[in-house]
């Protein structure tokens, strides 16, 4: 049934009078207060007829503000007034749109219209703090991961390279952005929105990294331009990824893109503050504005290691005030979230058909078990977080996931506050959030709990709606886990202690091979190297017919980077840095200490002619990322020769980018550093990290290594940098190095390279395994290194080869793994070798080094054990039945 409203524009169909409907299934209104009730169908004729021919009604079609009833009565509820002071059979009283009284015992005043809430609950309406501006048109529109894929197989929970191309190709750069201008929500969304009891959210852009600007609404009507409560509310950042083959213009295109833009834009918006250039960025402007107005700045990644490099980037940015979106996988790491946080619930889905099944990695399966345990992990930890509809596939879920979150521990007034005042608190609306006197009347009513039974009606800002049939959601407690089944690795734990007793020491120092000989490692560093030592209170380990080694260093390890290796849609990266993408849960960290390797070079990709930044790590297990960078080791950048970065020969789809050709290559590198030096002179020039990078180098503060195969390049590189007075530290690689190693050797750079790779690409079709002992013969710096995640593990048969290919003798070759990687990195007073006061990297092995059956027993970094074969085998072996019964598990519910 519907009823005419009359207006100027002549009749229209208007929903019947919320008040007239009796169904029992949402409050009844009585009678005024003071007058005696009358019958049910009379009261119902008259008030229709009332209502028809007058036009308005005392409760007013949703959206109109007039009623013959400013005063109203919610009586019999049990009334949450704050999420930790709920009464029993309590009356509210709404006056004008304000909560006018609560309490027990309260008599509604005259005239008031009552609404008979017995056996009901209100509570204060849910606030949305993160509301796509996409998905609110469309349910799951935005992609969750970018193509990682390194680090997923034992603890990173990252769905995989599954995300689509984003066809519009949004603005990297769009902080200026006010959502409110373009954005649209249908009344059905909004009838959903309300249903799920969210009767003010906040919408914020999607797409891009600098995003743009939030806008505050609420959901009185249906129309939205009359809804608006606020605008430029926050700045929100996220991630922007490109598939296909990106052009120049379309960077950045990784992840390190991403953060190396972010960290750039801040430094050049300040820049611009100051200097006020003509025809700046307007993203620039907006972003020193939101600072100054001390606006939130949201952030978010799509999982949770993405989102702690964007934080770890946005602390180093001054007084921003941070609020970070996270993910279901976080529930793997919670010790890593601090701050403010926002939980979405867009729990991992798992693929469990036969085919799909073993793709399944330990971590995807632990995070689907506990997923719903990370709201109780954070209250447990104190940390303030409230709670979004964000990124959820369907919203009909949401009710069920917030009841699942409160049955796996998360006390029903933590769940409550998450809801109602903290976002009500962090967005400013001072309004809303509790049912307490002088707010604003924007409540739920529902039967059941505060989150089970169904939503009946909602109030906002005094006007009542009832919520259809359509867009309610009966929810039942049920039976689950009440504490997550994933327990997270062990906290590093620095400058351990230990000493080994009676092991055969290799200390690739200069007292050579020690035999029956102790090594105390305290605080550490090594502060002990002989017979019969001892310390009180240090764990002793028994060394006896093993053999000590250094830890070994991979001078060329892409291991641990998230996201893409390289940038690859511009020449020169010099801007990005592989420090700010490092992954500290990559399984193949774990694997390599198995191997003995406690310390690596991780660089950029060959994409480039000068390439990103590169960074000195130690393997340091259970550890932050910003904990394994080596303290003091010169930073490095990674430069490329020969195909890899000019291209020419990979096919039509890369044949835009200059150069195409080797004189190309050099020339650009020689611009480049003409350019940074004309940068130096200039009083205030714009912020240029690629220009102020190589600055660094020309300064001798940054180590150049250099990807090479072909000698004519090595020769034009060395010359090069001879022209414009800089050293080159490495040649990587370095195929054909040994037909120019006199020349290397002058120069003063070092070679790492493989052992006897080769035919691999055209490029090195004159590689020889004897290029390492040539090279060093001719007293070149030389190391062997792994250039992959597999390889790396099994170092120590690589450096077999050069006492077959060269006739090396053990402790030489032992050189290329230790000593001589150390010395090419300029970290030789602290790794490499066994010796008094440097740090405590080595791995105890069962029988010689190059014993074919010799393998890695214990492994430690800075004298703390981060490896021991026994505990990890059994790890091994329990995650794998672990992530069996989970998969179970799965499989089982899918059946009901």
């Amino acid at each position: 049934m519907y009823y005419a409203q009359i207006s100027e524009a002549g009749p229209t169909r208007v929903p019947p009078p919320v008040c007239i409907t009796y169904h029992g299934r949402w409050p009844e209104p009585e009678s005024r207060a003071g007058r005696r009730p009358r019958g049910r169908r009379a009261a119902m004729r008259r008030l229709a007829v009332f209502l028809t021919l007058a036009g308005c009604a005392w409760a007013a079609p949703p959206g109109l503000p007039n009623s013959d009833y400013p005063v109203h009565a919610l009586t019999h509820a049990k009334i949450y007034v704050t999420s930790d002071r709920v009464l029993e059979d309590a009356t509210l009283i709404l006056e004008n749109g304000k909560i006018h009284q609560v309490g027990v015992q309260l008599e509604a005043p005259p005239g008031a219209r009552i609404w008979n809430c017995r056996g009901k609950v209100v509570h204060a309406g849910f606030i949305e703090p993160f509301l796509g501006d996409k998905e609110a048109g469309n349910e799951a529109s935005e992609d969750k991961s970018e193509a990682s894929g390194r680090g997923d197989e034992l603890r990173a929970a990252g769905s995989g390279n599954d995300e689509k191309s984003e066809d519009d190709k949004p603005p990297a750069l769009a902080a200026e952005r006010e959502v409110q201008k373009d954005f649209t929500l249908s009344s059905e969304r909004m009838d959903k929105l309300r249903g799920l009891g969210i009767l003010t959210f906040q919408v914020v852009p999607q797409k891009g990294i600098l995003r743009g600007q939030g806008a505050i609404y609420t959901l009185k009507s249906d129309k939205l331009e009359q809804d608006l409560l606020k605008t430029s509310t926050c700045q929100v950042i996220g991630l922007r990824s490109l598939k296909g083959q990106p052009q120049a213009e379309d960077f950045p295109s990784s992840l390190m893109g991403n953060l190396s833009l972010i960290r750039q834009s801040f430094r050049k918006a300040r820049w611009a503050a100051v200097q006020q250039p003509t025809g700046a960025s307007p993203s620039w402007a907006a972003l020193e504005k939101a600072r100054a107005q001390n606006l939130n700045f949201y952030f978010e990644g799509r999982n949770l290691l993405e989102g702690d490099s964007l934080k770890r980037l946005l602390d180093k940015v001054e007084n921003l005030p941070l609020i970070w979106v996270t993910t279901p996988d976080a529930v793997l790491q919670p010790d890593w979230l601090g701050g403010r946080l926002i939980l979405t619930l867009d729990y991992p889905k798992l693929e469990l058909h036969a085919a799909r099944r073993p793709d399944i990695s330990y971590a995807q399966a632990a995070s689907w078990r506990s997923a719903p345990a990370l709201g109780k992990q954070l209250a447990a930890k104190n940390l303030p977080f409230c709670i979004s509809v964000h990124r959820l596939d369907k919203w009909e879920n949401y009710p069920e996931r917030l009841l699942q979150i409160k049955n796996y521990g998360l006390s029903e007034a933590e769940l409550l506050d998450a809801l109602t005042r903290r976002p009500a608190q962090w967005l400013g609306l001072s309004h809303l959030g509790t049912l307490e006197v002088g707010k604003s009347a924007t409540l739920v009513v529902r039967n059941g709990g505060p989150f089970e039974g169904t939503i009946e009606q909602v109030w906002v800002e005094g006007i009542p709606r009832r919520i259809s049939a359509d867009h309610q959601h009966k929810i039942k407690a049920a039976k689950l886990p009440q504490s997550p089944a994933y327990e997270a690795e062990a906290r590093w734990q620095p400058n351990g202690s230990v000493l080994i007793r009676n092991a055969t020491v290799w200390t690739q120092g200069p007292q050579g091979k020690l035999e029956n000989c102790d090594v105390l490692i305290q605080g550490g560093k090594i502060t002990g190297l002989g017979a019969n030592l001892n310390a009180p209170g240090v764990t002793v380990v028994d060394g006896q017919s093993r053999h000590l080694l250094p830890g070994i260093i991979d001078a060329h390890s892409h291991t641990a980077i998230l996201g893409d290796v390289n940038e690859d849609t511009e020449n020169v990266t010099a801007q990005v840095d592989i420090a700010d993408v490092l992954q500290p849960l990559d399984p193949q960290i774990l694997n390599q200490l198995a191997g003995g390797v406690t310390c690596a070079h991780v660089l950029h990709g060959s994409a480039n002619a000068i390439g990103g930044r590169t960074v000195t790590v130690k393997w340091r297990w259970g550890a932050r990322a910003e904990q394994l960078p080596l303290a003091g080791a010169l930073p490095g950048i990674k430069f490329a020769l020969g195909e890899n970065p000019k291209q020419s020969n990979w096919g039509d789809a890369y044949t835009s980018r200059y150069p195409q050709t080797r004189l190309g290559v050099a020339a650009l590198i020689r611009q480049r550093f003409q350019e940074a030096r004309k940068y130096r002179q200039l009083p205030h020039p714009e912020p240029d990290e690629a220009l102020e990078t190589l600055l660094e180098i020309l300064d001798g503060k940054r180590l150049v290594h250099c990807h090479s195969y072909r000698q004519d390049e090595i020769l034009m590189l060395l010359r090069l940098a001879e022209e414009m007075h800089f050293k080159i530290a490495t040649l990587q690689h370095g195929l054909e190095a040994y037909k120019v190693a006199d020349q290397i050797a002058a120069h003063g750079a070092g070679v790492s390279t493989f052992s006897d790779w080769w035919a691999y690409k055209l490029e090195v079709r004159d590689a020889i395994p004897y290029n390492g002992p040539i090279l060093k013969e001719r007293g070149v710096t030389v190391s062997y290194n792994s250039d992959s995640d597999e390889l790396a593990r099994r170092l120590l048969g690589e450096a077999a080869k050069a006492v077959r290919y060269g006739g090396l003798s053990e402790q030489e070759a032992l050189d290329f793994l230790t000593i001589n990687p150390a010395r090419q990195l300029k970290i030789d007073h602290r790794v490499g070798s066994l010796e008094i006061g440097k740090d405590g990297d080595c791995a105890l092995w069962s029988g010689p080094p190059f014993a074919p059956d010799s393998f890695c027993l214990r492994t430690w970094v800075d004298g703390t054990q981060v490896f021991e074969r026994e505990s990890y085998r059994k790890r091994q072996t329990d995650m794998r039945l672990k992530r069996q019964q989970w998969l179970d598990e799965a499989a089982k519910k899918d059946e009901k």
